[in-house]
């Protein structure tokens, strides 16, 4: 499974990383996260293990726990819960109430209300109408083949 045919932006962003499957991306989440905060140029104010672009937009009340990249002109609603590893790509909209764990949401994507996201990868231009839950599910099959159809 190759995730550039799936996810338009994702080799540029993480060009090492291709040759992965979504699921061990989301598991090696963290170390790929920090590995790229400690390229980040000074467009991002870094505290720890969390890096927000100057342009990015964050309400009160958002919590974030790191390792997190908030990207340029991204903008997340008050009491949203971002529990990283987490990427976000440029003009991403999250909006209030949203809880985004383990997951990478590449650029023009908006998330609304009072949505779930939890290892994920959303690709760009991806809109998530208000009460959505996208998240794992261990497969319990004996036969574990995943496909692209």
């Amino acid at each position: 499974m190759d995730i550039t045919r799936y996810c338009s932006g994702f080799r540029s962003e993480f060009p090492t990383y291709t040759k992965l499957k979504p699921w061990d991306i989301t598991d090696a989440l963290s170390s790929i996260i920090i590995e790229k905060i400690a390229v980040l140029g000074s467009d991002f104010v870094i505290d720890g293990h969390v890096a927000v672009h100057k342009t990015a937009e964050i309400e009160q009340g958002v919590v974030l726990k790191g390792p997190v990249i908030i990207s340029a002109s991204c903008f997340i609603s008050a009491n949203a819960y971002l529990r990283g590893p987490l990427y976000l790509g440029s003009a991403v909209r999250i909006g209030p109430s949203v809880e985004i764990k383990q997951s990478m949401v590449f650029d023009g994507t908006a998330i609304a209300h009072f949505n779930y996201v939890g290892n994920s990868i959303l690709g760009q231009q991806v809109n998530l109408e208000a009460g959505s839950i996208c998240a794992n599910h261990f497969n319990e099959r004996r036969d574990k083949r995943v496909f692209a159809v």
